[in-house]
């Protein structure tokens, strides 16, 4: 596919086509490229080197996993970030009891990247691996599957996914927090994505 692309992506560009290929180089020099910006982004969330170190190795682990599903809309590292600062998120919830805070305002250091912060960084227009996925199943399938869940992600999942509904006009309608809205949705993405994997065969 040709694209046009500034010439400071272009070795971006090159390295994630060919990762996408299975070139186990290019996904050492993506690795070696990000590795400093994901590493210090997370530690500025979690406070704590060696949790910060364990998170950017899964996020990495993660987005190679999934790095078919990324498309050049947006910059790879940008990608990459939101799905690092999203598992970052996931971290923190899970340890409520730590007192772990973090601001969504924080700079995010993104060479040659408008967005600098976390907020807008999880906010972009770009969809993450589950987005993708999740899309390409038909709206009766879906609607199937989404059904299968745990009543609040099913409904905010219906209102995004089915009716196309905006993140704030969900949280009007349920008179839910906007973050509320967004993490429910992230978690039941997931839980979706899940269910398509194991029980498609079902609906054939």
């Amino acid at each position: 596919m040709d694209i046009n692309i500034p010439e400071r992506r272009k070795k971006e560009y090159l390295l994630v086509k060919a990762a996408q290929r299975g070139d186990q180089q290019a996904y050492q020099q993506l690795y070696q490229m990000y590795y400093n910006t994901i590493f210090f982004t997370i530690n500025r969330m979690v406070k704590n080197s060696q949790d910060a170190e364990d998170l950017t190795i899964e996020a990495f682990t993660k987005a190679f996993n999934n790095i078919q599903y990324y498309t050049p809309t947006h910059a790879f590292l940008t990608w990459l970030s939101k799905i690092a600062i999203n598992h970052a998120i996931d971290f923190l919830r899970k340890n409520k009891n730590s007192n772990i805070t973090y601001s969504m305002d924080a700079a995010h250091p993104q060479a040659d990247d408008e967005n600098a912060t976390l907020k807008a960084t999880l906010e972009t227009d770009g969809q993450d691996p589950e987005d993708i996925f999740i899309k390409n199943e038909t709206q009766e399938l879906l609607i199937k599957f989404i059904e299968k869940l745990p009543p609040d992600y099913a409904e905010i999942l219906k209102m995004r996914i089915v009716d196309d509904l905006a993140y704030k006009e969900i949280a009007k309608l349920l008179k839910l927090p906007l973050g509320t809205v967004k993490a429910r949705l992230h978690r039941g993405k997931e839980l979706l994505k899940v269910l398509i994997t194991k029980q498609k065969h079902l609906f054939r």
